[in-house]
């Protein structure tokens, strides 16, 4: 893999990004990241968010002073290097074309994900994870293949939606003939607890086949 970065002395027009988008895909780029790297941290991060709360005005967000488009082979990228730069020239384009290590980032994403504690008695754990040692009786387990799926319990809207199914299915006393229906179900791990909650019944529906 290799990136073709570029840096910028002013920002370029919004029709000059444009072309510029189109021409890097042209030439087969795999994705163009856009803006610094590493990200800004501290309070230019809070710019930076400041900006994309206004993404759905259009011409609010600025395209970017540099950005890194990836590519199979150095062939392309030297062919996009040399077709945009016409496009940039009035803002004096600094290019640099290098190798980049591909990521395993099934693997990092596996490093990254921990089990995670759901009040007021669930563990999600992934399959990797070793159940929990000492864990209290009324403990109750959630095992997921983390992925792209959303509803993985990392989210605070999966945590609360968890505790409050518990509590609600509880007071409501579901059990057995109880039936319920997640709708836009994601990975299902809260049709999972559900059922571990002893509800008769539960659809999961979606149509995202992650």
């Amino acid at each position: 893999m290799y990136a073709l970065t570029c840096a910028l002395t002013a920002r370029p027009t919004a029709a000059a990004w444009d072309l510029i988008s189109g021409l890097l895909y042209q030439f087969h780029s795999q994705g163009v990241e856009e803006g610094e790297e590493p990200p800004p941290e501290g309070e230019a991060a809070l710019h930076a968010a400041n900006e994309f709360e206004h993404a759905l005005e259009p011409g609010v967000l600025s395209p970017p002073d540099r950005f890194s488009a990836y590519f199979e082979n150095r062939r392309d990228a030297e062919h996009a290097m040399r077709a945009i730069e016409p496009v940039l020239i009035d803002l004096n384009p600094i290019f640099d074309i290098h190798e980049v290590e591909e990521k395993d980032y099934a693997e990092l994403w596996k490093e990254n994900f921990h089990p995670i504690h759901v009040d007021p008695c669930w563990l999600v754990r992934a399959t990797w994870h070793a159940p929990e040692a000492n864990a209290p009786s009324t403990q109750l387990e959630l095992i997921v293949e983390p992925g792209m799926a959303f509803g993985t319990g990392s989210h605070e809207t999966t945590k609360a939606c968890l505790e409050l199914l518990t509590l609600a299915t509880r007071e409501a006393k579901l059990g057995a003939a109880g039936q319920v229906l997640d709708f836009g179900c994601g990975s299902g791990i809260l049709s999972i607890a559900l059922k571990k909650l002893g509800v008769g019944r539960v659809i999961g529906v979606d149509i995202d086949p992650l």
